[in-house]
């Protein structure tokens, strides 16, 4: 059984397993890393210089459509209120089937494979990092694909009934992120006014009024009207982030022994 004795999923590994044998030779056509892929033209050309954007555009694994399809939601509940129409001259595929399955205008992908990480971790099912496609959004979802063993599917929601969606094929549809579990579940949103005493968040402050001020006069001078301090990972007055990513590549948690060491005891709380 996988992740169990010896046959433990790698670290850093997201694992395809085939339904049957003969989907294994096309199921890895449905998977476009993200990474290398820094740049939406459709976003236009501040996103190049956006670093949060750039990153977030190379993160996690895209689903690719093996096949051109459009669909129709009359607004009803049933699966039946929703017409998909497969593109007859790109046809099938079968290692994807793409229908009407739950209902409600939701257009459901199912690939003939599924997915295992290494345990612990969840796999974040969204929409693909900055790819977009009109009148329609993939339900969120959390799946546990260290210990699932079966597929699960990807969910696509018509959000305006009436109005025809259409995908060609190869448009990245879909996207899986990996997670450790647990991570997310004891953050909560508070004022800094109860966590800080009032001279820090009054330095927090000066330095969102100093950046407001280069942004409106310093930056519109620069080359693309933009000043690159995050990029550079400087704040205002020129400090240097102790921790700051300026590209997506691997071997991060290798080179960064601290980064390891603190999620494996994340990692190590949570199981506990």
């Amino acid at each position: 059984m996988i992740n169990r004795d010896e046959h433990m999923v790698p670290d850093n590994r997201i694992v395809c397993i085939p339904e049957a044998p003969d989907y294994a030779g096309s199921m890895m056509s449905v998977i476009e890393p993200m990474r290398g892929h820094p740049q939406r033209p459709e976003l236009g050309q501040h996103s190049y210089h956006c670093l949060p954007v750039v990153v977030g555009n190379q993160y996690g694994f895209a689903i690719r459509s093996l096949t051109s399809w459009t669909a129709v939601w009359n607004g009803g509940p049933s699966p039946s209120d929703t017409r998909v129409t497969l593109d007859p001259e790109v046809g099938t595929h079968s290692t994807q089937n793409v229908s009407s399955h739950f209902g409600s205008g939701i257009v459901t992908v199912q690939n003939r494979f599924h997915f295992r990480t290494p345990p612990g971790v969840n796999l974040l099912v969204m929409d693909a990092p900055n790819h977009f496609h009109f009148n329609l959004s993939n339900l969120f979802a959390v799946v546990e694909a260290d210990n699932l063993r079966r597929d699960f599917t990807f969910n696509l929601k018509i959000v305006k009934p009436d109005v025809e969606v259409s995908v060609k094929k190869g448009d990245l549809i879909s996207a899986i992120i990996p997670m450790p579990r647990y991570f997310v579940d004891d953050f909560e949103v508070v004022s800094g006014l109860d966590v800080f005493p009032h001279e820090v968040i009054r330095a927090e402050q000066k330095q969102g009024d100093k950046f407001g001020k280069m942004r409106l006069e310093d930056d519109p001078k620069k080359p693309n009207e933009v000043g690159k301090l995050y990029w550079r990972g400087l704040d205002a007055d020129g400090n240097k982030f102790d921790d700051h990513q300026r590209k997506v590549t691997p071997g991060r948690l290798d080179k960064e022994p601290g980064l390891l060491k603190r999620l494996q005891r994340l990692l190590k709380r949570d199981s506990e």
